[in-house]
């Protein structure tokens, strides 16, 4: 069975897929098929039970049995700024489905506020007290319509109207909303990497399949070996650890030792959305001598935006992320940090590079031009939010 954004429904022993594979002639609809749950092997035919309200882009299907009802969830409009929630109910699992007259149940499309874009893809919870919740994806606009954090979690009330669900007060979702939470939310906290571990926290990613040979923990510090893979390239994987921005407001600590060998050889840090669109902040050593720089690269654009002559031992990184900007300083154990310049979020928002829905990340990496012996000693990586 095709189709994206499968779900399972569980009933009375049986096992039910639910997608967006098209049925009949090619016409947009939530289809449904019984499965053998332990094998995967469809049980029945695939049959169309929905086609939506007509807003496009039908997808993200999940079905649900609450009272005499059977209702279907389904995001609409594609996931950018059309982006909706819709739902239809009937008796039947199999359908028909009705849908309701005021959808979407979902949606900022006409939002003019700008804290919340793109609100869709939503999946109904009911919590231990009995009260409803949707959870779904959106994202937090900050130059103009543009995001770079990329999609996130949101958690909207949810009420029961005529047996049909309402989400928040008017159908939008928000940075702040009311609702029956037995617990206050808790502030982002600051996080440090513990290399004295021998494996890498959940939260430390890698690009593609990593070579595990290039990160090595010992004696407290995290060793990078630099790779011929740059951070450019579509294929092979940088030797680049790195974890998701934690805010759009927060900041950014890296303490390194690294003494280069070979022309090329570079590691620092990285402001990265994709291989076309990220921001480096590095020692690079260039006709034979090191230099301490922050490079900018969109799409075929490439600027050097800060460049002086790198001194020896240990340097201290910082970047500041704000909305609109990101600042970057370096800084000795004993000095304050030294600004050096800004880049603007808004080169690395998804909308501009194009179906990046995770948004930025923030990390180490080495890369070098030829095969050399150097190394980057990590000896601190960590975040502070505001």
């Amino acid at each position: 069975m095709g189709g994206i954004d499968p779900s399972l429904f569980f009933e009375n022993g049986k096992a039910y897929y639910c997608t967006n594979q098209r049925v009949d002639n090619n016409k947009e609809c939530i289809s449904l098929a019984e499965i053998d749950v332990e094998t995967g092997a469809l049980t029945s035919e695939i049959k169309s039970i929905w086609n939506g309200t007509g807003g496009g882009f039908l997808e993200a299907p999940h079905l649900y049995h609450i009272g005499g009802w059977y209702y279907i969830f389904a995001a609409e409009g594609g996931t950018n700024f059309n982006h909706m929630i819709t739902v239809g109910r009937s008796r039947d699992i199999w359908g028909p489905y009705q849908a309701y007259e005021k959808n979407p149940i979902l949606s900022n499309r006409n939002d003019t506020t700008k804290t919340v874009a793109c609100s869709g893809h939503g999946d109904l919870v009911e919590d231990k007290n009995g009260n409803w919740w949707i959870v779904h994806l959106a994202t937090r606009p900050v130059n103009n319509w543009l995001s770079h954090i990329g999609r996130e979690t949101f958690l909207m009330p949810v009420t029961w109207q005529e047996e049909w669900p309402v989400i928040g007060n008017d159908c939008k979702s928000h940075i702040q909303a009311d609702g029956s939470l037995w617990e206050t939310q808790k502030p982002l906290s600051s996080w440090e990497a513990d290399f004295s571990s021998q494996q890498f926290a959940p939260r430390l990613l890698f690009l593609r399949s990593p070579s595990h040979e290039n990160y090595v923990l010992k004696n407290g510090s995290l060793f990078l070996k630099p790779s011929m893979v740059d951070l450019c390239e579509a294929v092979g994987s940088p030797t680049l650890i790195i974890l998701r921005q934690p805010d759009i407001s927060c900041e950014i600590f890296a303490k390194m030792n690294f003494k280069t060998c070979e022309n090329g050889d570079e590691a620092g840090m990285t402001v990265y959305l994709s291989n076309r669109f990220f921001y480096k902040f590095c020692k690079k050593r260039i006709n034979d001598k090191d230099y301490l720089l922050v490079e900018k690269f969109a799409d075929d654009f490439q600027q050097t935006a800060f460049c002086m002559e790198a001194e020896n031992g240990i340097l201290n990184f910082k970047i500041t992320a704000r909305p609109e900007k990101y600042d970057f300083y370096y800084f000795a154990d004993a000095d304050e940090p030294h600004y050096l310049c800004s880049a603007a979020t808004r080169f690395l928002s998804c909308e501009l590079a194009g179906k990046c829905f995770t948004g930025v990340m923030t990390g180490l990496y080495a890369v070098c031009r030829q095969s050399t012996p150097a190394e980057a000693e990590i000896l601190s990586f960590k975040t502070d939010c505001h």
